[in-house]
């Protein structure tokens, strides 16, 4: 038996008699997946931004949109 079989053999006694294959996740259209909004503030800004969002909601996308009037708090 040389090196080669050696570690093929071991590979294949990890693996249990019922493994399914890695398959990729399925794709998902970019148009459905969130874009980032990046922007630059002092850290007393951040601060100040992020207790005024907190105030409004507990997720900062969802409190960002009611500051700015784009969704409702009811949704």
């Amino acid at each position: 038996m040389n090196e080669e079989q050696t570690v093929s053999d071991n590979t294949n006694n990890l693996e249990s008699p019922n493994a399914q294959p890695n398959l990729p996740a399925p794709s998902i259209p970019t148009s459905e997946l969130p874009f980032p909004l990046t922007f630059f503030l002092t850290a007393a800004q951040r601060a100040a931004v992020l207790r005024r969002l907190s105030s409004l909601h507990e997720d900062r996308v969802t409190a960002l949109l009611i500051s700015l009037e784009l969704t409702s708090p009811l949704q």
